[in-house]
């Protein structure tokens, strides 16, 4: 299953595609590039030791990609965290609170399930534009 989110963060819109499907496109990591490399917001929600989904944010576009439902990973989403010429932002170390301000334990909801709700994916896709925007911020590409 497949969802898109228009969610509000500050003056932004970021359209947020919410799936376990592996067809997934390659357009959220698709642009902001910076001296020729991809800066992209990465984030995942850990449950029991395993990761239930993986967050990335370029530009004003988020993608939240269910690996608990998914059959296997795509290969153009492998490609992307393999891909040395992407810069990653990780929103666990650069803000280790939410841009709500709760600690990331404090944070309530199943992320396994295969319907997130609002509260979810308005984290998510805040978490990971935080850590794209700080990557950015922080010039976190080589000269």
């Amino acid at each position: 299953m497949t969802m898109i989110f228009h969610i509000p963060c500050d003056s932004r819109v970021v359209r947020t595609t919410v799936t376990s499907v592996p067809s997934v496109d390659g357009s959220t990591a698709s642009t902001a590039y910076r001296r020729g490399r991809l800066v992209a917001g990465l984030g995942v929600q850990w449950v029991s030791g395993h990761a239930a989904t993986l967050q990335i944010c370029v530009g004003s576009r988020c993608l939240i990609f269910q690996l608990h439902h998914a059959d296997l990973c795509p290969d153009v989403l492998r490609g992307f965290l393999l891909d040395s010429n992407v810069i990653r932002g990780h929103a666990d170390e650069l803000a280790p609170r939410s841009p709500g301000g709760l600690a990331r334990d404090q944070l309530r909801g199943d992320w396994e399930d295969e319907e997130l709700t609002w509260d979810q994916v308005q984290y998510a896709c805040h978490d990971v534009l935080l850590a794209y925007l700080m990557a950015l911020d922080l010039h976190f590409w080589p000269e």
